[in-house]
């Protein structure tokens, strides 16, 4: 839970999970809060933690009028049937008061919401007497939007919009230069946390052989592939000069492209690369954890492989109730400890291994986390 700007009185608090009682101010005194805050900003005698210039995605034009444009770089979208998630970057303290202030003049009803926290009772009434909030919900008509930022960082969520407002983004990465599409593989949808995620349909392994080949006929070499005890592909990584790619397989017949820097890279290329699987320089499919990594609470493993040189990979889903951060407390309990920081994840080593951990609890429910182990 992040601490939010201290500037502001709150309106109304919502006590989670132990009702609420409202501490209001009218319309007028509101207004001249929020341009008292203003002219401080402008005068330079209060801090804006804003991160700079905005730029990136513009705001998507299938959202109505009636509700006003948030600025900022739009990093992500995600969309299902009941609402719309908009990840935001770039967003300071300043443009997010006077987006507030913008939604009260044009007719929406905000309410500014302070979270306890079990451990400290009574000190939401305190957080909200000293004018911190830790998220705001705002309502007109049948629109309905929810909004937690902090550090120029945030989501936004849009409810009432109607069905198929947004489609997924399919549009292959422009920053991949270098990088073919699949001639003949699908794309389902692009996902945009810092380097793209891109994901495919396929019908066969065969289907997936043939990117490899396109890749490799493009100045790309398999460096390493990994394959599950039916002999079953589940991974493929090659490598050029520019890109190391990942063609990893899911349930569903689904295939994950991934990108990242050569440099980068924590693979090496194994003893030989065959075709077929059950090579000892591969990775195996296991359905549990290693004995020296601790489980997830509330984990389900949707697949993992354990490969011989002590590294370890699996994708988990959470289940309600439990949180990426209690497995992070779990795993500093077994001896790991944070070293270092990452947008939306977390890593952690004990000297020897080290965890990286790909999500964070901001994720829509059922949670999701991939996890990363490698080893020296």
């Amino acid at each position: 839970m992040f601490r939010r700007f201290c500037w502001l009185v709150v309106v109304a608090l919502l006590i989670a999970g132990c009702g609420g009682d409202d501490q209001g101010m009218s319309e007028s005194e509101f207004d001249d809060l929020a341009s008292e805050h203003l002219a401080e900003l402008d005068s330079g005698s209060v801090e804006d933690p804003g991160l700079g210039p905005i730029g990136g995605s513009e705001w998507p034009s299938g959202i109505p009028e009636d509700i006003p444009e948030l600025e900022g770089e739009i990093t992500n979208i995600m969309s299902g049937e009941s609402h719309t998630r908009l990840f935001y970057q770039g967003v300071s303290d300043s443009d997010l008061l006077e987006y507030l202030n913008q939604l009260e003049g044009s007719g929406w009803a905000l309410e500014f919401i302070v979270y306890e926290d079990p451990t400290d009772v009574g000190g939401a009434e305190e957080r909200a007497a000293a004018g911190e909030w830790d998220a705001v919900r705002a309502a007109k008509g049948d629109y309905r939007l929810g909004l937690e930022f902090g550090g120029g960082t945030g989501i936004m969520d849009i409810e009432g919009l109607p069905e198929g407002t947004f489609g997924p983004d399919t549009s292959w990465p422009a920053e991949w230069v270098g990088l073919p599409a699949p001639s003949q593989l699908e794309i389902n949808e692009v996902t945009r946390f810092g380097d793209p995620m891109v994901e495919v349909t396929y019908e066969t392994d065969d289907d997936v052989f043939t990117y490899s080949d396109e890749l490799e006929a493009v100045g790309f070499t398999v460096i390493n592939r990994s394959f599950d005890q039916n002999d079953d592909l589940i991974s493929i990584a090659l490598r050029s000069d520019q890109h190391e790619v990942t063609l990893r397989t899911y349930p569903g017949q689904r295939l994950m492209i991934t990108r990242i820097d050569p440099e980068d890279s924590l693979l090496t290329p194994p003893p030989s690369v065959s075709g077929d699987g059950g090579d000892d320089g591969f990775a195996v499919e296991t359905n549990e954890f290693p004995d020296w990594l601790p489980e997830v609470p509330g984990g389900d493993i949707v697949f993992a492989t354990e490969d011989p040189g002590g590294g370890f990979t699996a994708s988990v889903t959470i289940a309600e109730g439990h949180t990426v951060a209690e497995y992070v407390e779990v795993l500093t309990g077994a001896g790991y400890a944070v070293s270092g920081e990452m947008l939306m994840g977390h890593v952690l080593s004990d000297g020897e291994r080290t965890i990286t951990i790909y999500g964070d609890d901001n994720g829509l429910s059922p949670l999701q986390i991939l996890i990363q182990v490698t080893a020296p």
